[in-house]
């Protein structure tokens, strides 16, 4: 598959839990994370395409606010090298400049850089 990211998304050294806000179903863990996006990996899939309302748990202390809540829109799912789960990426709509900074925060603290 081509690669369309116009920004590259950096591996996170935390698993966040990212759940559905209209079910509280857990979608799966936060793997990487971008202002325009992220990748979640999950043990159901999801269909790509579909919208959805999603809430990133936040580390605790780590900020004034314990998650962060988006509109997204699956873009892809594939399983994961491990059969069990399934990796899903997510493109984010309306990212407030508050939002997009704390991400950018996040991805500064926690991104994995070997």
């Amino acid at each position: 598959m081509k690669e369309r990211r116009r920004v590259p998304r950096i591996d996170l050294m935390f698993f966040a839990r990212v759940h559905d806000r209209r079910t509280g179903d857990l979608l799966g863990h936060l793997v990487n994370i971008t202002p325009q996006g992220a990748m979640i990996l999950g043990e159901d899939p999801l269909k790509p395409g579909d919208m959805y309302e999603i809430r990133i748990e936040l580390p605790d202390a780590y900020t004034e606010k314990n998650h962060l809540d988006f509109e997204a829109r699956c873009s892809w799912c594939a399983r994961d090298i491990n059969p069990d789960y399934f990796g899903m990426g997510f493109q984010f709509k309306d990212v407030t400049p508050q939002d997009a900074a704390l991400i950018e925060r996040m991805i500064e603290d926690f991104g994995f850089r070997p």
